[in-house]
């Protein structure tokens, strides 16, 4: 009996798990923005490729295939790779920070198409395996269901942010019928206005990316001790 309810003690809180869970929280935020900065984006992706709406539109569909391969095979990944947890999560972080900062500059259509499969492929992966591994360290405690429903926030406030970030580095203009207003854009490849615009944006989301991957080796390291 006695052994019973010592199975069935709440936890305390623990710092340690605390700062190890802090980075998965910033890995969902950053993936917020990731994953739906393709929308607002998506005429400028169109400009630069010249090609249709239609075609285009297609990532998204090839980011929800990759996606939903990346959620069916996390479990796989991370109970093979149990010891790597973090490093694996890192590693979905940097699959989507350089195929997300590698869009702009990509002239051919099945190049974006297996770019978003891989984007897509990071982000259930880190969505699926982030939420079991921050269940895992807070299991015991009445902070699991509010830690792990925290993953989910940080991904929405990194979802609202997103447009707003967009909108500085968006190039394409359209008047108010609808009609383009910047036809010359997907023509002129050398423009110094490009600069500016989502060649950056992108980049600097891949680079954000690749410095959180930085705290997840850094949580590795620590995680073994």
């Amino acid at each position: 009996f006695a052994s019973s309810m010592k199975d069935h003690e709440v936890k305390p809180f623990s710092w340690k798990n605390f700062i190890k869970t802090v980075p998965i929280w910033m890995g969902f935020f950053i993936f917020g923005i990731c994953d739906c900065i393709r929308g607002p984006t998506i005429l400028d992706l169109k400009d630069i490729l010249d090609v249709e709406i239609s075609e285009i539109s297609l990532i998204f569909t090839f980011f929800s295939m990759g996606s939903l391969a990346g959620c069916i095979l996390s479990s796989l990944i991370l109970d093979t790779l149990r010891k790597y947890r973090f490093l694996v999560l890192g590693g979905s972080l940097l699959l989507m920070g350089s195929s997300t900062a590698a869009l702009p500059y990509s002239y051919n259509i099945p190049v974006i198409y297996f770019l978003s499969l891989v984007s897509g492929f990071s982000s259930g992966l880190k969505m699926t395996g982030g939420n079991v591994l921050c269940a895992n360290l807070w299991k015991g405690t009445k902070f699991c269901s509010s830690f792990v429903h925290a993953n989910q926030f940080a991904w929405s406030l990194g979802a609202v942010l997103a447009p707003i970030t967009a909108k500085p580095f968006q190039t394409h203009k359209s008047n108010k019928n609808g009609q383009n207003m910047n036809t010359t854009y997907a023509y002129i490849k050398d423009v110094d206005m490009q600069k500016y615009s989502i060649r950056t944006l992108y980049p600097i989301l891949g680079s954000l990316c690749a410095l959180l991957f930085t705290c997840f080796i850094i949580t590795h390291c620590k995680d073994d001790e």
